[in-house]
């Protein structure tokens, strides 16, 4: 059975994807590093502790921030 698609907003971007996917999956298929980056969902905070369990919802506003080092 083909999985339900729903759409989501990462940095400003519309994408489309499958629905009851968690944090942790998105971060899969977008091929993101979870190593240096913050990302709040709907302007809250999501601890990295909780990626794998927090289920992405039609609609979803993603912002992903990445830590780069500089000197």
């Amino acid at each position: 059975m083909k999985n339900k698609k729903i759409e989501i907003y990462i940095n400003g971007e519309k994408k489309l994807v499958n629905n009851n996917n968690s944090l942790e999956d998105i971060l899969k298929a977008f091929n993101v590093n979870e190593k240096f980056i913050a990302i709040e969902v709907n302007k809250e905070i999501i601890p990295k502790s909780l990626y794998s369990n927090k289920v992405i919802s039609n609609n979803d506003r993603i912002e992903i921030v990445e830590f780069i080092g500089g000197g």
